[in-house]
């Protein structure tokens, strides 16, 4: 065989390669997708992502079913979706916790870096300190007051282990200068039942989890622990300006999918986000739950992400002692 032949075929063989991929993604979905929510039914993150899920499917035409894979902080639904087919029809939707368990565990079930492709972001929703409406407490202040007269009584609540309203609680701990005790639990939406029953005291958490038992007024709001007052509450103080610096965290939902899941399916889902974040009924519906839908590009959410990465391994390991 000629060195001119052979390389016609191999450019041959490249084109024909190029197109069928092409027209994969261009037939992009033929059958329903799968959206892993690595968290408990009701959270914050769930509640989001079936919303979001909804608007997707309709827009690419296919049906997205919703999996709610909770436990080990959101490890076993992430790696899950970290060792599925790199096709598109596995998708993850996650929020921080999904590059903090690096740095929280000695043998995470994935990597964070070369096993998740970020596609977009989907919300932003700030965290805000609940109380239960029994605590003898009105304000941080007087949170705080109680909480140092009572160290280790008042328990705080979390979605697991080293996931971020546990990070934000023991940030908040070490700008107060109080010991809370910590309860894990298997997500965000169990973990708001029992604050509302009052099995706990407190735990930040973002709105969308936590509206019905406002209503009801079996939670009491002190504060956000943004930097600024959030737009969603702009009554609410920060816990910075009254007085406890060191708190500040905002959240995020993203979208993943495996590494190798071909880049412009993850574009054509991105740019369809995009579209739905703009749309006046899901503006309506998040800000009802508390959150500001959001979208990216996958080159910015990858940005993101791991600027947010690395910025979560410098709390950690300056605090590692609170999380062994």
């Amino acid at each position: 065989m000629t060195i001119k032949k052979l390389m016609s075929w191999l450019v041959a063989g490249a084109v024909s390669a190029c197109s069928a991929h092409a027209a994969f993604a261009q037939e992009y979905p033929v059958k329903p997708i799968r959206m892993i929510i690595p968290y408990s039914p009701g959270g914050t993150t769930d509640i989001l992502g079936r919303i979001a899920a909804e608007k997707l499917g309709k827009a690419l035409g296919q049906t997205i079913v919703v999996e709610n894979k909770p436990g080990a902080n959101s490890m076993i639904g992430t790696a899950q979706v970290a060792n599925a087919p790199a096709d598109g029809y596995t998708l993850l939707l996650t929020a921080p916790s999904v590059v903090m368990n690096e740095f929280l565990y000695d043998k995470p079930t994935y990597n964070a870096l070369k096993d998740l492709k970020p596609i977009s972001l989907v919300a932003t929703t700030p965290y805000f300190l609940f109380i239960n409406k029994d605590v003898q407490a009105k304000s941080v202040q007087e949170f705080v007051s109680l909480a140092k007269k009572e160290p280790g009584k008042i328990a705080f609540g979390s979605s697991g282990k080293g996931g971020t309203p546990h990070v934000v609680g023991e940030l908040f701990q070490v700008s107060t200068g109080t010991q809370l005790l910590h309860v894990p639990y298997k997500g965000t939406g169990p973990a708001v039942v029992d604050l509302a029953a009052g099995q706990i005291q407190a735990m930040f958490v973002g709105l969308p989890a936590t509206g019905a038992f406002v209503e009801k007024g079996t939670l009491r709001l002190l504060a956000t622990a943004e930097a600024e007052r959030s737009p969603l509450m702009p009554d609410v103080p920060t816990i910075k300006e009254l007085g406890f610096p060191g708190v500040e965290t905002s959240n995020w939902f993203g979208l993943f999918g495996p590494m190798k899941m071909p880049a412009d399916i993850a574009t054509r889902i991105a740019v369809e986000l995009g579209k739905i974040a703009k749309t006046e009924d899901v503006r309506k519906a998040f800000a009802e739950l508390g959150a500001v839908p959001a979208s990216s590009t996958p080159a910015e959410f990858d940005e993101l992400y791991r600027s947010d990465r690395e910025r979560w391994r410098k709390v950690i390991q300056t605090h590692r002692e609170v999380f062994n």
